[in-house]
């Protein structure tokens, strides 16, 4: 009975479509690989009498969801009546799903409102009830076993930060390789790029750039993505942000400072654009103080006025300048300005200021006070700490003559 079931489904199939799907780790080590599978998938389909009208391949995804690239394909493809597909051609069960949820919910009802049949190259195809069950306990184990993959991996994964190994692909400034001589995965800095990181830090921290001019300034230099194209800003963001380039990394909310990668930048560094990143009109700290730091906005954007010490060839201090940080966004033109023409400007307003005599008066009364109150204070702290030096002359003195008299017997 089941023979002749079998028999006239194969009469009935004659347009098929193949799927073909591999992760990066089976291919490697099980040898599941985009050839293997259509080589298998086609033969099965010739040697009885079916014809494929198209292949779909995933290549390098997990089956764990529906959210593939080329399964959405398939799925568009079957829906489109014009097209006659009797049957969807895979190698294993698990090639086109590991989630029961998506099989028993998806797939397999729309395989089964287009009257396609799903057929396994090397699996039986046996098209019962029977046949339905061991096919859903199938489909259960690949469930299971994905589940299972899972677990381990994010147990060795834990494992390798534990004793300071990076369990992900190395950020941009950064390479993953394999040694020649023992065979073991590292992380090395790509010099080229890791020029590019640094550069982009040390810009930031000055407070001229904002996120978008940095990412433009960068671009201007030849920082580029693989493909050569412009770095997007979101990137630069989350570079700036990422402490690996201190040599620790984060893993499971764990800062592991037994990081084995070296350091592209420094940590106090590192830690200045973040404040910078938290508070962009923050104004940058400096050996030298500046007069006007804070109290400055641009005329043009808005954004406050940072300071530079801008030193001769000897290294000594020439003069000090202002400038917009942009922290708004857009490419503020304004000009620089020096401290002394900002002193000029200061000093003019201040002098047509007219205080009336009335609030001039109150204001001579209450700093008259102020001092008055001052010298009480400090008569008044001066007694305090000349009672307190006579106290101390007198145990002094009262110790000298009781050492005399040997009524002292320890070391004076």
């Amino acid at each position: 009975m089941k023979k002749k079931i079998i028999r006239n489904l194969i009469k009935e199939i004659r347009r098929v479509v193949l799927y073909i799907r591999v992760s990066t780790d089976e291919q490697a080590k099980h040898g599941y690989s985009v050839d293997n599978q259509t080589f298998e998938c086609t033969k099965f389909a010739e040697n009885r009498g079916y014809t494929v009208v198209k292949t779909f391949v995933d290549d390098g995804v997990s089956a764990k969801d529906l959210n593939r690239h080329e399964i959405q394909n398939l799925m568009k493809f079957c829906r489109q009546s014009k097209n006659h597909i009797d049957a969807v051609i895979v190698w294993r069960l698990d090639r086109i799903s590991r989630n029961n949820k998506d099989y028993h919910g998806v797939l397999k009802p729309l395989f089964d409102e287009r009257d396609i049949h799903l057929l396994s190259a090397t699996e039986a195809n046996v098209d019962t009830i029977e046949g339905d069950l061991m096919r859903n306990i199938g489909m259960s184990f690949a469930e299971y076993e994905r589940k299972l993959i899972g677990v381990r991996t994010v147990a060795a994964m834990r494992r390798k930060a534990e004793i300071g190994e990076y369990p992900h692909k190395a950020p941009l400034g950064y390479k993953n390789i394999t040694t020649k001589i023992d065979k073991k995965k590292k992380i090395i800095i790509d010099k080229d790029r890791a020029f590019y990181v640094k550069r982009a830090f040390n810009l930031y921290d000055t407070g001229m750039y904002s996120l978008r001019s940095l990412t433009k300034k960068l671009y201007e230099e030849g920082f580029r993505n693989a493909k050569g194209n412009r770095i997007a800003k979101s990137c630069i963001e989350r570079m700036l942000k990422n402490i690996f380039y201190t040599g620790v990394f984060e893993y499971e909310g764990t800062i592991r400072e037994n990081a084995q990668h070296p350091a592209i930048i420094s940590k106090d560094l590192f830690y200045r654009v973040q404040d910078r990143l938290i508070d962009p009109n923050k104004i940058r700290k400096h050996d030298v103080e500046f007069a006007y730091t804070g109290l400055i906005t641009c005329g043009q954007c808005g954004c406050q006025l940072t300071a530079e010490l801008k030193r001769n060839r000897q290294g000594e201090p020439k003069y000090i300048y202002y400038h917009c940080t942009g922290n708004r966004g857009g490419d503020c033109m304004s000009d620089y300005t020096t401290e002394d023409a900002i002193d000029t400007v200061v000093t003019n307003v201040i002098k047509q200021i007219v205080i009336p005599t009335e609030i001039k008066n109150d204001i001579l009364k209450e700093l008259k006070l102020i001092h008055e109150r001052k010298n009480e204070y400090s008569e008044e702290m001066k007694e305090s700490i000349l009672n307190q030096i006579k106290v101390l002359d007198k145990r002094i003195d009262s110790a000298f003559i009781a050492k005399l008299d040997n009524e002292i017997t320890q070391d004076y």
